[in-house]
């Protein structure tokens, strides 16, 4: 409520004094051009705004979280030798991916010490698949500590 309030402050304060519009510097700025920025600035947060992204998120598809595990080939934990694991979760046919991560689903071998698991990259490698790479000194634990994540939606 009270960010409206600024902006429509700010509105007022261009309808009345406001010079500089786009493309003329001192030029002013005329007051259906600071009208039509009060309605877009005001129209984000409406009802009838909320409404209209409701209906989009409808038409759009279901929402899935798809997991896949990490192959994790380190052979000793905590000796200091890093190997590189890797995993990915894949969406099923008629999905496609639109986010996703890496989620610690224990601990094991994780604490007390030096860290011994750090991520490397994440993201999505094409249409239906997300990948994950991180550095381990696990002893393989890593496959049972962690999980990938695909978010998926359904392609309309």
């Amino acid at each position: 409520m009270k960010f409206n309030l600024i902006v429509i402050s700010f509105t007022l304060a261009l309808i009345g004094t406001a010079s500089a519009a786009p493309g003329s510097a001192g030029a002013p700025v005329s007051q259906g051009s600071a009208a039509e920025l009060a309605a877009t600035t005001l129209r984000a947060d409406s009802p009838a705004a909320r409404a209209e992204q409701s209906a989009a998120a409808r038409r759009r598809g279901k929402v899935r979280i798809r997991t896949g595990k990490f192959v994790d080939p380190d052979t000793t934990l905590g000796d200091g030798n890093f190997a590189l694991a890797e995993g990915s979760a894949r969406c099923k046919r008629g999905e496609l991916v639109i986010g996703g991560g890496v989620r610690r689903i224990a601990s094991d071998g994780l604490f007390p010490g030096p860290p011994r698991w750090f991520i490397e990259q994440a993201g999505p490698l094409a249409p239906r698949q997300f990948l994950a790479s991180a550095w381990s000194d696990l002893g393989g634990l890593g496959r049972k500590n962690y999980l990938v994540i695909a978010v998926c939606m359904a392609r309309s």
